[in-house]
């Protein structure tokens, strides 16, 4: 057990180093830089976030179908129950998530980008359905983080937040067309493990903006000056302070006012009247995740669509995404978070029921593909609102522990929906299955938005205590 002296002199060191990064000076452009950095890691956290559902019609054919010799829609189960199991990490991650109060900003950005880059590289090389999982799971870890997010927050102005998170989201998520233009210029019907070149790209991309942020990103002034503020106050001052809290039997005060870390992270969420009401929105948002936003491609295979239309399908995603995002996030800035969240809900809603029949009945694969892309674009737009508003109901020194709280329990939402898709889908084909599962949970989770959840437009993140 470390003494107290050696306790101070480590806090000493820190504090000199918190205080040497606060003194350093922007060169000019380094706004504009942090931003481009900042996108590119949005742009694998898209890549990474969609690649896996794109090539999913492929990888169980390969993996499941062919080997075992069974019906499409028993194999597409099977891929996602070992998937489910597989993403346990996005459980795991929350955990990791909150140690980015203590540690910094800039290090889990550089760590979440190379993590990725590793998962894709593993997807890509793997001779079995063994090693495909493993970097499914190191993808699943790293891909929840959403550090990119948490940065932006805090170096953006707080009346254009939304704004320039959107557009870096926007920009960021152009970057998905890569993944059905590799599937177009890869992927031959006489080749069956060709969608194993369509991770290589990303991959290599991924570990090259590792290496950029790495070298240039500096660690944001809102962490820095929480910290150096609290290593500044004596540490018999803070020792008292949780001697005092332990005799009043209420929560040890560890990181100035909040303890950090996941389960107080929690506590402090549901005892928190407004974020509450977003975290119990985005976990009935999760319910509805995995059926609504898993099984696209396997819902128009299962109606027996050729790969060349899922892939023309799939084309428009990235842009109607992309161009959701810019939009999204300038009115969110200028009418409001709740607002955005309702009408993203709301094309979640009624956008589902439309892909699952204009699949089934060969709609055009342009028009699927746009029905397709405004409901997945409603539902990870509303995923995302909710983080961003409950990440500015909380104070800087627990917000990586509320957004891993939060996350926590969409997680486990999500796993939830995917086990009850995995059982509805023994009697039913895989659209009606989702939509059997999903559709309900994305209804409550309109109904909630609207009634029960409080905007955060215009907060001001270093008054909140």
């Amino acid at each position: 057990m470390k003494s107290v002296e050696q306790i101070k002199e480590k806090e000493a060191k820190r504090l000199i180093r918190y205080q040497a990064q606060r003194d350093w000076k922007p060169y000019k452009g380094y706004f504009v830089i942090v931003i481009i950095l900042i996108t590119l890691a949005a742009a694998v956290d898209e890549m990474c976030s969609n690649i896996n559902g794109d090539l999913q019609s492929l990888i169980v054919t390969e993996f499941i179908q062919i080997p075992q010799n069974i019906d499409y829609n028993k194999a597409a189960d099977q891929f996602v129950l070992f998937t489910t199991l597989a993403s346990v990490s996005s459980l795991i991650s929350p955990f990791y998530k909150s140690l980015t109060d203590k540690l910094g900003r800039k290090l889990f950005l550089w760590l979440n980008v190379l993590g990725m880059a590793i998962g894709l590289f593993l997807c890509y090389w793997s001779p079995n359905f063994a090693i495909y999982l493993l970097g499914f799971f190191i993808i699943s870890f790293f891909v929840t983080h959403d550090m990119q997010v948490v940065y932006i927050f805090e170096i953006a102005p707080e009346n254009k937040r939304a704004t320039l998170y959107g557009a870096t989201k926007c920009v960021g998520t152009l970057s998905v067309i890569l993944i059905p233009l590799l599937r177009k210029a890869f992927i031959t019907s006489d080749d069956i493990d060709s969608w194993r070149k369509v991770f290589l790209i990303p991959a290599c991309l991924a570990f090259l903006f590792a290496i950029l942020i790495f070298f240039l990103a500096k660690e944001t002034n809102v962490f820095l000056d929480n910290r150096i503020a609290y290593l500044k106050r004596p540490y018999e001052e803070r020792q008292k302070e949780i001697e005092e809290a332990k005799k009043k039997k209420s929560e040890p005060v560890e990181e100035g006012s909040h303890k950090t870390g996941v389960f107080p992270a929690i506590k402090y969420i549901f005892s928190h009247k407004d974020l509450r009401w977003v975290a119990i929105t985005q976990m009935i948002v999760g319910l509805s995740f995995a059926p609504l936003s898993s099984y696209y491609t396997s819902i128009m295979r299962d109606f027996k669509w050729e790969e060349s239309s899922i892939t023309d399908a799939l084309l428009l995603f990235s842009t109607i995404y992309a161009l959701s995002m810019l939009l999204a996030g300038i009115c969110a800035d200028h009418v409001g978070r709740k607002k955005v969240i309702v009408v993203c809900l709301s094309f979640d809603v009624l956008g589902f029921p439309l892909f699952v029949f204009g699949s089934k009945y060969f709609w055009n694969a342009y028009l699927v593909g746009v029905v397709m892309s405004l409901y997945r674009s409603g539902l990870y737009i509303a995923y995302d609102y909710l983080t961003l508003i409950a990440s500015e109901m909380c104070p800087t020194e627990i917000r990586g522990s509320v957004m891993g709280g939060q996350s926590l329990c969409s997680y486990l939402c999500v796993a939830i929906g995917l086990g009850l898709v995995s059982l509805v889908l023994m009697n039913l084909v895989t659209g009606f299955a989702c939509l059997t599962i999903g559709l309900p949970f994305a209804v409550i989770s309109l109904v909630i938005a609207i009634v029960f959840l409080k905007d955060s437009k215009g907060v001001n993140l270093e008054a909140i205590k």
